[in-house]
């Protein structure tokens, strides 16, 4: 990866969207994590390479994407679905305890303040996730919308979704037994990835569809921005820890970021 430099852009706050990543209109690039100072955001730039094109984003290495996942740093393998889609895969089991354990920690701190009674999650990836942030909250007690269908969820409450990543139609499952967890409950949302909302989105749907109280959305890192279109009004409970694109061929032989999705 090329190492990021440091760049100040002058904008207004007001009005801005500070969780969301910054698109020059004249200039094709990125930027990260912003830091507000006297009223300027300093930002930082992806590349050192800029190109008047509006179809082109940075460069990126073709094999791994460095990402800042709250106050950790890690690189990403890059994978690709088509000749028109790659992806940075953040896989959690493959990230270690201790990783998790901070993140978990971490992204805990950002759900506090909202109060949660209980965490629930999308298997597989964000059970390790739910689990530190669990512990974090001082909670027990988690709860899980499985996506293959195990002897316990023969009866289970359902819902369609369908991934960025799996080729076909799933459905998500609740285990009829955990509805008291629940129903009536404070539950934040807390998964690996929020990428075009999907998984998201249905596990919303289940969840007040048996009662429950979403206030919060945590996750990770979110994906391109396709997820705000697709959540409406609730992209506002989403809290992050990161932001990664996704990648489109650059016509060159090579990657560029795509922020869009």
């Amino acid at each position: 990866m090329t190492r990021t430099e440091q760049r100040s852009v002058t904008m207004e706050e007001r009005g801005a969207d500070r969780d969301a990543p910054f698109v020059s209109p004249e200039y094709r690039f990125v930027v990260g994590r912003a830091q507000h100072r006297d009223g300027e955001i300093a930002l930082e730039r992806r590349s050192l390479r800029m190109t008047h094109s509006h179809q082109y984003a940075p460069p990126v290495n073709s094999h791994a994407y460095t990402v800042e996942v709250g106050t950790q740093t890690v690189q990403l393998p890059l994978v690709t679905l088509s000749t028109e889609l790659t992806l940075a895969l953040l896989i959690t089991v493959d990230m270690g305890v201790s990783f998790i354990d901070r993140a978990g920690s971490e992204l805990a701190d950002l759900l506090r303040p909202h109060d949660i009674d209980v965490v629930a999650t999308v298997a597989t990836m964000g059970i390790p996730v739910a689990a530190a942030v669990t512990r974090h909250l001082g909670l027990d007690q988690y709860v899980v919308l499985h996506k293959t269908p195990k002897i316990h969820l023969a009866n289970a409450v359902s819902e369609p979704v369908r991934s960025i990543t799996t080729a076909s139609e799933q459905r998500l499952l609740f285990d009829r037994a955990r509805i008291d967890a629940v129903a009536g409950r404070r539950v934040a949302i807390v998964d690996d990835v929020v990428s075009t909302g999907a998984s998201t989105g249905a596990a919303l749907r289940l969840l007040r569809g048996i009662g429950a109280d979403v206030v919060a959305i945590g996750t990770l890192v979110t994906e391109a921005s396709l997820w705000r279109t697709s959540l409406g009004d609730d992209a506002n409970k989403v809290r992050a820890l990161g932001q990664i694109p996704v990648f489109r061929p650059d016509g060159r032989g090579g990657l560029v970021e795509d922020w869009h999705g």
